[in-house]
């Protein structure tokens, strides 16, 4: 339910709903394994043959030796440069020149990086080698795509680690944490199976979140009395607000850049402002909903009471969801199983059948999956 936080509250009530529906209209499906997995650690991880993957990207690149999100497309599921594991949203962090595509330089740094991540992971014995058991776990990984890079490492990737700006680098939206850091899956790991499971996973988000509320009473305990009081904790809602503010304008304005000419004219404009009214409207109705669930003394808004309720709530519904979204039982919470859970919301609350949420559907959605999926009343 972790990732379920992210689609269904997070998304939900701060309007990234229809963003979430956008990207969920096919239904996510399990990766079998197969009976002989292929060796897919060779060449690309372990070992590394740099010269081979040099001219492999060279030829995927084309001329101007700069490899496009279209050029990176066209060559999933064919031989060559990128394989099966590789994510187009992981290999452009290393867009260091930021031009939006990835030279030889650049591709080498994230082939080195991930890498460096497989072995950290997988490499039980440490001789920076993978064989036997440790190589099959690592090669089963790579196929169902369960290796991601850490997130803000690289110099493009800042504004994806630092989103929020008191996440961890590890975290997704909501602060809850995804795939752990090589440090802390060696730290926590203690059964060494290269993955948190159970009471690991559990000693590690509280750890992440005891780390997560030191950040905010460092940054926003401005009276220094050890705690974030309901003003610095506004104080820091704020600061968030005006940070995705910012971010979200940047994208609507390249979104409705419909001649791509990098500024927005008189008919872009207007689109835009009609979608950004529309928005709000459907956004101030969502945190009424979301407001109403928990709001006891009916004042329209959340007391620190309320809002103690709210967050044992949500923590609750986690915990009581957690199993069923993890599909494959790897104790992990895959985008994919995220997706395949809020296409199953979806169905259930489409009451018009149209494939999509409203702003209605949504609104009840909220209300009854923050109160454990019980009707509303």
């Amino acid at each position: 339910m972790k990732a379920a936080i992210t689609l269904v509250i997070i998304l939900a009530v701060f309007g990234g709903t229809a963003i979430a529906q956008e990207a969920t209209t096919k239904p996510a499906t399990k990766t079998p394994l197969p009976k002989v997995l292929p060796d897919l650690c060779k060449g690309a991880v372990d070992p590394y043959n740099q010269s081979a993957e040099r001219q492999l990207f060279l030829a995927a690149a084309g001329a101007d030796g700069e490899l496009s999100e279209k050029e990176f497309k066209a060559l999933v599921g064919k031989k060559g440069f990128v394989r099966k594991f590789d994510r187009w949203e992981q290999i452009i962090r290393y867009d260091k020149d930021g031009n939006k595509t990835i030279d030889w330089f650049e591709a080498d740094a994230y082939r080195q990086a991930f890498r460096k991540q497989v072995l950290t992971t997988f490499d039980a014995d440490k001789n920076k080698k993978l064989e036997g058991d440790e190589r099959k776990k690592a090669n089963a990984a790579l196929y169902v795509g369960r290796v991601r890079l850490s997130s803000g490492r690289s110099r493009s990737s800042r504004g994806r680690g630092d989103r929020g700006g008191d996440r961890g680098g590890d975290r997704g939206r909501g602060g809850f944490s995804r795939q752990p850091d090589p440090e802390a899956l060696k730290q926590y790991d203690k059964n060494k199976d290269g993955q948190l499971s159970g009471e690991e996973r559990s000693a590690y988000d509280n750890a992440r979140r005891e780390e997560f509320r030191k950040r905010m009473v460092e940054r926003y305990d401005t009276d220094k009395d050890g705690e974030v009081s309901d003003k610095e904790r506004e104080a820091a809602r704020s600061a968030a607000r005006e940070q995705w503010a910012e971010r979200r304008q940047s994208m609507l304005k390249e979104r409705f850049d419909a001649n791509k000419d990098g500024k927005l004219d008189k008919e872009e404009t207007a689109a835009m402002e009609k979608y950004n009214t529309e928005r709000r409207a459907e956004g101030e109705a969502r945190r009424a909903a979301f407001t109403k669930v928990w709001d006891t003394d009916g004042d329209g808004q959340l007391n620190e009471k309320e809002r103690d309720t709210m967050r044992t709530q949500i923590r609750t519904t986690i915990e009581a969801h957690r199993k069923n979204m993890d599909l494959n039982g790897d104790g992990e919470v895959s985008r994919e199983e995220g997706r395949e859970y809020f296409n199953k919301l979806q169905k259930k609350y489409d009451a018009d059948g149209d494939g999509n949420l409203s702003a209605e559907e949504r609104i009840k959605m909220i209300q009854q999956e923050m109160r454990g999926g019980a009707e509303d009343k």
